[in-house]
């Protein structure tokens, strides 16, 4: 879980090297917070393991990952799953072109749509719980107040009347009550995510979108869930029409493996440039040495 919640919960986290993390360690005091006899916070934990397990089982691939659970311990609690080494998305999007990052939505928006045909919602998305692959793919970390509707989960947060959803990228039903929320609070939070992403700058409601894209943030982020995009498709189609207008970008089919050449052919090509230009000063080197006082060399 996050290590803010971690921190308040006497809990500690660190890293292990190669290909594991670990997640969380139980410390000798932590807050003993029940709720109908359960530690919500262990409980919360414990099935959160298990629903991000479901999902890089089943969904994890081309699309986006989610790191696999190596290990599982409950006493003391914690948990070592696969280390990806990535920027987190709150970082990665302050220090990239304007393309890539609407590259990196799409394939966050196609994601969560297969996350959602697949009928696991996530129900915590921010920025800070995304990490950015090098090529672009998304990783999504914390699943502990995520549903699946597949699995017979009866330890599902939907027992516990509590609210987790207590930031800027929370949508609003989860302020109010965990059950409430379905697959339409990521797309609240996506909004916000897109917000974020494309404009660099801390989230206020829209405001420093351009305009074409205000309609899409405003349907995605309405305050009832039931007048939101009702399904990914319907986000990601408006958010590719779009992008087709502004950017002049195509995602409506995105090949990965077009856009890695692409960035191949940008790598070779600024090599090709650099060693021009040393040839080129080791050129006016020699012959600034051998030119006669009346040569101008610029």
């Amino acid at each position: 879980i996050g290590r803010e919640v971690a921190i308040k919960i006497g809990h500690k986290i660190w890293n292990n090297a190669p290909g594991q993390r670990t997640v969380i360690q139980k410390s000798e005091n932590p807050m003993n917070f029940e709720v109908h006899g359960q530690n919500i916070f262990k409980e919360r934990f414990k099935r959160g393991v298990k629903l991000q397990q479901d999902a890089a089982d089943r969904i994890s691939g081309q699309n986006g990952i989610v790191p696999s659970i190596l290990d599982f311990n409950e006493s003391p609690i914690f948990a070592i799953m696969q280390f990806v080494l990535a920027p987190r998305l709150d970082e990665w999007a302050l220090h990239t072109f304007e393309n890539q990052r609407i590259w990196f939505l799409n394939r966050l928006f196609i994601f969560l749509k297969e996350l959602h045909m697949a009928q696991i919602y996530h129900r915590d998305l921010k920025p800070e719980n995304i990490l950015v692959v090098n090529d672009l793919t998304p990783v999504i970390l914390d699943w502990t107040v995520s549903k699946n509707i597949t699995l017979d989960d009866q330890d599902n947060l939907t027992t516990f009347n509590t609210n987790f959803g207590s930031n800027y990228y929370s949508a609003p039903e989860l302020k109010e009550a965990t059950y409430n929320a379905d697959w339409r609070a990521d797309i609240f939070s996506l909004g916000r995510i897109m917000e974020f992403v494309l404009t660099q700058k801390t989230p206020n409601g829209g405001e420093f979108l351009k305009n074409e894209y205000k309609d899409v943030y405003k349907k995605a982020t309405q305050f009832e869930p039931s007048k939101r995009y009702q399904v990914m498709s319907e986000f990601i189609r408006d958010f590719q029409a779009v992008t087709a207008q502004v950017k002049r970008l195509d995602l409506g089919a995105p090949d990965i493996e077009k856009l890695a050449r692409k960035l191949e052919r940008h790598d070779k090509l600024i090599k090709d440039v650099s060693i021009i230009l040393e040839d080129f000063v080791i050129k006016v080197k020699l012959k600034d040495e051998n030119k006669d006082k009346n040569t101008v060399i610029l």
